[in-house]
Order: structure tokens, then sequence, then C-alpha cells
């Protein structure tokens, strides 16, 4: 694979708490800062590109290609978003059809279907 080309959006924000490379984080406490998420269905502000500690700056993509953490299998082009509380990535297409195929949503697993979810929106 080569590098990346084209444009990417990259900006620094402060690391509420300690984040790992690869990761979807939110707004955190203040409008400058980031954090995992807490919850499911949150905005994200982008994807970190490096491991930071709280109260440092971290770079976060908002618009471009990236590596990222990824919950479940996520073919190319497919559309994603962060799950509830580690800011790993899932298929969007794949959580929606699953809560549609059981009705389950929330954290743990479906016997069912025999998968893992983070979170069904």
């Amino acid at each position: 694979m080569g590098p990346v080309e084209g444009v990417r959006l990259v900006r620094s924000y402060l690391a509420d708490v300690d984040l790992a490379a690869g990761i979807g984080v939110i707004a955190g406490a203040s409008a400058t800062s980031v954090k995992l998420p807490t919850a499911p269905n949150q905005q994200a502000e982008g994807i970190t590109l490096q491991p930071t500690p709280a109260g440092q700056m971290v770079p976060v993509l908002e618009f471009g290609e990236v590596k990222a953490v990824a919950d479940a299998a996520i073919a190319r082009g497919q559309l994603v978003m962060i799950n509830a509380t580690t800011g790993k990535l899932a298929p969007i297409g794949v959580v929606r059809r699953h809560k549609l195929f059981c009705g389950r949503s929330g954290l743990g697993s479906c016997p069912q279907h025999r998968t893992t979810i983070s979170f069904c929106s």
C-alpha cells in the first residue's frame, strides 16, 4: 500500500483521558478537548492519529483516509460508526442489520446470531 494522498483535515485537541491511536473520539469537557465515547449514537470528532496521554495535545483526523481499530470486519467503502465506549469502529450496515434481525441492542453478544456487538442504533 502506498502513501495516503489527497485531502486530509487534521486538528489538534487536548486529550481529556489517555487515548490510543486509531480510535474514534467525541467532544470533551471543553470546545478544544476530546474523550472516548460514553454512550451510543454520539457524534464523533474524528479518529486519533497517535497514542496520547491525558492532558496532552492529540492530532485528530476529521476528514480523509486513516487506519483505525475495528470491532468487526469492514468492507472497502463501507460507512462506519464509533461504538459506545471504546471508540473502535463498526460498520453501520452490519449493526443496523443485526438489530433488524433480532431487535437486540446494548452491550453484549447475541446468541441467536453468534456475533458480538458493541451497540445497535
